[in-house]
């Protein structure tokens, strides 16, 4: 596995629907999910892991 300096944070998508992992430069984990909503892309926190 490597190790990467993270400056932005990085999406893990683990679906095609939408649901995805984002972890922040900090290493902070959060579950979200992604949608249109009136032509528009949004996204919803769902909780953070663990």
């Amino acid at each position: 596995m490597k190790h990467f300096d993270l400056e932005k944070s990085v999406t893990v998508s683990l679906t095609k629907k939408g649901f995805f992992l984002e972890v922040s430069p900090s290493g902070s984990k959060t579950w979200k999910l992604a949608y249109r909503f009136q032509g528009g892309q949004r996204s919803t926190v769902l909780g953070t892991y663990p």
